[in-house]
């Protein structure tokens, strides 16, 4: 094997995993942009969204309930 084709080679991978992480880099900016979107606009900067607290209180009476069957089985 010659130089070339060692180096052509390990070039090739730097070029790949240069674009892999471009395009990882892209997309958790993409994500982090929808994640502040939702924050600022639909939630209006609120930590959670007020449909999360009706589910956690319902989970929470739900897992009660659980915890209450299982402990009398």
């Amino acid at each position: 094997m010659r130089y070339c084709d060692i180096y052509c080679a390990e070039e090739k991978y730097v070029s790949l995993f240069l674009t892999l992480f471009l395009c990882y880099t892209e997309l958790l900016s993409t994500y982090w942009n929808i994640g502040k979107i939702i924050v600022e606009h639909e939630q209006g900067n609120n930590d959670r969204a007020d449909y999360g607290k009706q589910t956690l209180k319902q989970l929470s009476k739900e897992l009660t309930k659980e915890t209450i069957r299982s402990s009398f089985k």
